[in-house]
């Protein structure tokens, strides 16, 4: 996740099958105790009945839902 932060990444997700939720992670900034120098700043935990918008395509709409078995 430091790597993705390094290069600038704005927006990280990650599906958390086991947990049933959505991570996503955004603002990277610098952080010299992190593997790579970087971390996100932002932290956003997600569930069932949760949307988010990637910043990628501000207009777009995800449902946890769909991504979740």
């Amino acid at each position: 996740m430091s790597l993705y932060a390094r290069g600038a990444i704005g927006d990280y997700w990650i599906l958390d099958l086991v947990s049933q939720r959505l991570e996503v992670y955004r603002d990277p900034v610098r952080d010299p105790t992190m593997p790579f120098g970087w971390r996100y700043a932002l932290v956003i935990v997600l569930g069932h009945g949760d949307a988010v918008s990637p910043l990628a395509a501000r207009g777009a709409r995800v449902s946890v839902s769909d991504l979740l078995p």
